[in-house]
């Protein structure tokens, strides 16, 4: 006897995703934006749905790259025309093909724009992104 079972793995850039870098009050979309990969394998026949959230829990995918108690925006999308990524099943999160094979990456990228003029302390900003897999 054999009992398979259902399985989708995540590999996410642990690095994250480079805003680049601004002068402080000059930040905008245009130019402070950037973007990683989430590869995932998946079992055949698995229909995978990715949320995103940020750490402060916001459900539509802005989120906040933080120093101390300074705060720059950003917003999480899922193509760089700057659809919005969060975790509102059916209304803003991702869902790729379904998988044929395990040992076949899902590819999927993710996009982030600095959603604000970044007027604060100058130093580096960071910000945690939990990304959840539902199949």
């Amino acid at each position: 006897k054999l009992v398979v079972t259902s399985v989708c793995n995540i590999q996410a850039n642990t690095t994250g995703i480079d805003l680049g870098t601004t002068e402080a009050g000059l930040a905008t979309a245009a130019k402070n934006k950037g973007s990683s990969n989430i590869v995932l394998n998946c079992s055949k026949g698995a229909n995978p749905v990715i949320s995103l959230t940020p750490s402060n829990a916001s459900t539509t995918g802005r989120g906040d790259v933080v120093l101390g108690t300074e705060k720059v925006a950003y917003q999480l999308a899922s193509n760089a025309a700057g659809a919005v990524w969060g975790n509102v099943t059916g209304t803003n999160t991702v869902a790729p093909a379904t998988a044929t094979s395990y040992a076949t990456n899902i590819t999927i990228p993710v996009y982030a724009t600095v959603a604000s003029t970044a007027d604060v302390t100058p130093g580096t900003y960071l910000d945690t992104v939990t990304v959840s897999v539902a199949y």
